[in-house]
């Protein structure tokens, strides 16, 4: 292989890792008082451009004010996950998505929402590159 040839495959690669191919949780609401401390991971999910789902392993640490039920909600998906009576919950799923899901925290009898956090999307399309010709010539 050629420096040239790498050179190019090595900032094909970056250009498409830039270009957004990566589902990534982001806060949509402020953080209720009564978190302390709240991480949900992964940050990172990334989907081929022929799988048409994403499968990862959702873990969601909670660390709260006082003691309270809480529960783990994704609609999209019809999942509720709930702890009773805990200051620190942890909540461990793995979730198959094939779309942008919404992941909530919620006081369990109330519903009231803790936390709202997006989950996005998107896909990895690797360019494509001409087929190397070696006719003989060496460089």
């Amino acid at each position: 292989m050629t420096f040239k040839l790498m050179i190019v495959r090595l900032g094909s690669m970056f250009i498409c890792a830039l270009s957004g191919a990566f589902a990534q949780a982001q806060e949509v609401s402020d953080v209720s008082t009564q978190i302390s401390e709240i991480n949900i991971l992964p940050e990172i999910c990334v989907r081929n451009q022929n799988n048409a789902q994403c499968q990862f392993k959702l873990d969601v640490d909670l660390q709260l004010t006082a003691k309270m039920d809480v529960c783990l909600v994704i609609e999209a998906l019809r999942i509720r996950q709930c702890q009773a009576q805990v200051e620190k919950a942890r909540f461990q799923r793995v979730l198959t998505i094939n779309e942008t899901v919404t992941i909530d925290i919620v006081e369990e009898h109330t519903n009231q929402v803790l936390y709202t956090s997006v989950l996005k999307l998107a896909e990895f399309k690797p360019v494509n590159l001409r087929p190397r010709r070696n006719l003989g010539w060496i460089f």
